[in-house]
């Protein structure tokens, strides 16, 4: 992580650059850097881009064989992680 980096920021409230702090970067905050540092190494593999496409227009051509009932998303987004849709 570089001091460029918004953990290192977040922590530092603001602080110039050459001031002293004690105040801990977050463990979520490492997390984040992480997932955003792996979904980008993954954009930008040359075959990122025609997975996908292939992906998605897989996913539009097939039929699926399973039908979301009135409720069932709701239920679903209740029972996941803290965090889980920012990813």
């Amino acid at each position: 992580m570089t001091h460029g980096e918004f953990p290192w920021k977040k922590a530092r409230k603001g602080l110039p650059s050459q001031a002293s702090s004690t105040e801990p970067i977050l463990l979520n905050d490492m997390k984040e850097l992480g997932y955003q540092k792996l979904d980008r190494i993954e954009r930008d593999r040359p075959t990122y881009e025609l997975a996908m496409s292939e992906t998605v227009n897989n996913a539009f051509a097939s039929e699926s064989l399973n039908s979301i009932g009135k409720g069932e998303v709701h239920n679903w987004l209740k029972f996941q992680p803290p965090g889980y849709l920012n990813k």
